[in-house]
């Protein structure tokens, strides 16, 4: 009998796929199916992961790395610690804590051995093309059908939570729903979906008819979902990126086609454009984000705390307040808002940092332009909505992930030696 060999580049795209695939709002709504839903954090971590990071430590696949980056990692763990001892309330989140954001920050401090960075790329973006455009073809479908698939999933698979979201989506316009999320949830995978796509082009020379189908598919999957944020850092992505390479006339004019005849139909008019005039008379542009800070500017709500925060949660327990007694957003939203407020000015700074400058000057030693662009645009997105501070997502742990193909991708082009992050 021969022993089933696991491939140790194979173990990390599993790890991928099932981070994408078996994340919050599908777990929640499949454990509340199978009434686990009250089983203690079982809905609320990504299990299936966690075992597969466990299995690769004990193999010695990954390594966790002891370095000047652990100090950062304890340091950023300590003062929330003491926000959590502080905050006394909120201490019931501290499993989440450890699971769905001090666990990401180790994985991106990992040493990952002999690891294929352009079968990682290449294997994973099989997976996720496949997944994305079914997402997108069912979405029109349920476009074109009135909403009978997310009706259906409304009544026979949605958690009490999801559909109670989903219906809410249908104040103004059509919003596409699906079983990963809601539509900032999902405007997340078609970016990731886009962005992806664009590096492949760059670095594999994809065919430009190709890339351009990319794009028709992207703007489709984003008018579906009716992100205004999305469709911004897309369309800024686009121009950015084709502007970079050779006939750039060629390029603007073929792009400026799709978007003129994208954004002159009666798709777009109905969705995005219809989304943006009915906030507009409700006054409702900004989801009562910005009556929200009104609070904070004029001294109305006290200012985070620099050195201590007062716990995960307590921000939510703000705007929750405000949201009874002056109708505001009932969260923040802004998740550098949300982690001052939970656990202090300078431990936001740590995280910020962490995830973003370390990984962005890392890949300014490349000099890879695609890459740094795309986690430029990548994180700017995941900060216009509560994903990275809310605990109860695993969006650092998908954020790390794409970090870490950009990293081996980067490392398998002959740019980098060394075999850690």
């Amino acid at each position: 009998m021969h022993k089933l060999k696991w491939n140790r580049t194979d173990g990390i795209i599993l790890l991928g796929v099932v981070l994408f695939l078996f994340s919050d709002f599908f777990r929640f709504s499949l454990f509340e199916k199978f009434n686990l839903g009250t089983v203690p954090y079982i809905k609320n971590i990504n299990i299936i992961a966690l075992s597969i990071i466990f299995i690769l430590l004990i193999q010695k696949r990954i390594k966790i790395l002891i370095n000047w980056k652990t100090f950062f990692i304890l340091t950023f763990i300590s003062l929330c610690f003491i926000s959590f001892i502080k905050g006394e309330s909120q201490i019931y989140l501290f499993p989440l804590y450890i699971f769905n954001l001090v666990v990401p920050l180790f994985l991106l401090n990992c040493g990952y051995k002999m690891i294929d960075g352009i079968h990682l790329f290449k294997g994973f973006l099989k997976f996720y093309n496949i997944w994305i455009c079914t997402v997108v073809v069912l979405g029109l479908i349920d476009y074109i059908s009135g909403g009978l698939i997310n009706s259906w999933l409304t009544h026979n698979f949605y958690s009490a939570s999801m559909a109670d979201l989903a219906n809410s989506e249908y104040n103004f316009v059509y919003r596409l729903s699906t079983p990963w999320g809601t539509s900032l949830f999902n405007g997340f995978l078609v970016l990731t979906f886009l962005i992806l796509n664009s590096i492949y082009h760059s670095i594999f020379n994809m065919n430009n008819t190709k890339l351009y189908l990319v794009y028709v598919i992207s703007l489709i999957g984003i008018i579906l979902i009716g992100s205004k944020a999305c469709l911004i850092c897309s369309l800024l992505y686009i121009m950015v990126t084709r502007m970079r390479e050779k006939n750039k006339i060629l390029n603007l004019v073929i792009i400026s086609a799709i978007l003129l005849v994208m954004f002159n139909s009666d798709f777009f008019q109905e969705n995005i454009w219809g989304r943006i005039l009915g906030q507009y008379e409700t006054g409702t542009l900004s989801s009562g984000r910005d009556y929200i800070f009104s609070f904070i500017a004029s001294g109305y709500v006290e200012l985070p705390s620099f050195f201590i925060g007062n716990g995960a949660g307590y921000s939510r327990v703000i705007s929750t307040n405000l949201n009874a007694m002056h109708s505001t957003a009932t969260n923040f939203e802004y998740p550098v808002i949300m982690f001052s407020y939970d656990y202090g000015i300078l431990a936001t700074l740590l995280y910020y940092i962490y995830m973003f400058w370390l990984p962005l000057s890392k890949l300014l030693k490349f000099r890879n332009k695609i890459l740094l662009i795309s986690l430029v645009t990548l994180f700017v997105y995941l900060n216009t909505f509560n994903g990275l501070a809310e605990l109860n997502y695993d969006f650092n742990y998908k954020y790390v992930f794409l970090i870490i193909i950009f990293y081996h991708l980067t490392k398998a082009m002959g740019k980098e030696e060394k075999q850690v992050i």
